[in-house]
């Protein structure tokens, strides 16, 4: 497993970088400059009597910014063109921006930090509604119980009353049969009327 470096710090005691150094400090390849070149019109190094591209210290800050913004913060490179044009030159206070995770000026989209504290609020109002529906949930959990027990009450009740009712014409139709049974057999010993 190939470990990345991260970009490096510009060093204090060097004003101007050749390509290679350049490439190092925003710890890209020197191709990869040379492509920047072609699409951010604020990068044009100066180049040597030797034809070697000579980097002055902004022009690495800008490379950094560029590299930040398209790695990082995973701008295109329309994006990070507009973010420079903003800025103005001032490549060290948008790296500070960067770095820091603070909004750019241009910047269309939400920081890192800017995000995260907007999906933290959603975070905790969803938190919320979840709380508030489990609270329902609940309410409505308890509710079902107690109308259970109601039914199961009123079903033994029901039973009771039903038990009941059918003892009572039970015993209705048995003394009503004894009734009859009384009444007709005097008339069957041979007693006629």
């Amino acid at each position: 497993m190939t470990k990345t470096k991260k970009t490096g710090a510009i060093p204090d005691d060097k004003l101007y970088f050749r390509i290679g150094e350049a490439a190092e400090i925003v710890n890209v390849k020197p191709h990869v400059l040379r492509y920047w070149e072609t699409e951010f019109p604020q990068l044009r190094p100066e180049k040597s009597r030797m034809g070697q591209r000579v980097y002055a210290r902004s022009e690495v800050e800008l490379c950094l910014l560029i590299s930040l913004l398209l790695h990082e913060r995973r701008y295109t490179i329309e994006g990070a063109r507009k973010v420079l044009a903003k800025l103005k030159g001032n490549w060290a206070k948008g790296l500070d921006a960067v770095q820091s995770g603070a909004s750019l000026p241009g910047d269309d989209k939400p920081s890192d930090t800017g995000r995260l504290d907007q999906l933290r609020k959603e975070n905790a109002a969803l938190q919320k509604q979840l709380e508030k529906a489990n609270e329902e949930i609940a309410s409505l959990k308890a509710r079902v119980s107690k109308l259970n027990k109601e039914i199961v009450t009123y079903r033994q009740l029901q039973s009771g009353f039903y038990d009941a009712l059918r003892t009572e014409l039970t015993a209705l139709a048995s003394a009503a049969d004894k009734d009859v049974t009384s009444t007709i057999r005097p008339n069957l010993d041979g007693d006629p009327k």
